[in-house]
């Protein structure tokens, strides 16, 4: 049972970690198109 448990939690763990990520990397992108289009258009 505990183990159990704690397979899911590691995995839940993980899924949580990848889309921290990623979102982390979509702002980054964000910010950066942002910036690039600021300065074009200025």
């Amino acid at each position: 049972m505990f183990l159990l448990f704690y397979i899911n939690y590691s995995i839940i763990n993980k899924i949580y970690i990848l889309k921290k990520n990623k979102l982390k990397i979509i702002m980054k992108k964000i910010k950066f198109y942002k910036n690039s289009y600021e300065e074009y258009y200025i």
